[in-house]
């Protein structure tokens, strides 16, 4: 819930897991996110680990201020955040394996939200 004559914008994502990928095998974490309601299409990022590799990663999105998308004032919206994982190869022989889980099994996502006064712009 957002008080009352607030507008906010996503400033950065941080997501946060673990691969196990073969020689040959790409893992692909993708994600895409938008307030509910808003009349622009929702941001969509992604990165990619190439095998051999066996590691925790980061992945980490800044927006840039160019791209800043305000919710409307007044308005309650819901934020939605879509994330994708893939595993891919161009072969039968590579494997792999791909989350959002460290391996401490800890859950890593954490987004920075901006907030301005309705009266500081005009609302979308």
């Amino acid at each position: 819930h957002s008080p009352e004559g607030r507008s906010y914008s996503m400033q950065s994502f941080f997501y946060g897991g673990y691969a196990l990928l073969d020689e040959g095998a790409v893992g692909r974490q993708q994600a895409s996110y938008y307030f509910q309601g808003q009349p622009v299409e929702g941001k969509s990022v992604r990165m990619d680990l190439t095998g051999p590799f066996d590691d925790d990663f980061v992945f980490s999105d800044e927006v840039p201020t160019e791209d800043t998308v305000w919710s409307p004032c007044g308005v309650e919206r819901d934020l939605n955040v879509t994330t994708r994982m893939l595993l891919q190869s161009e072969t039968a022989g590579p494997t792999g394996y791909i989350n959002l889980l460290s391996t401490d099994g800890t859950a890593r996502l954490v987004f920075r939200i901006a907030s301005r006064g309705c009266d500081e712009a005009s609302p979308l």
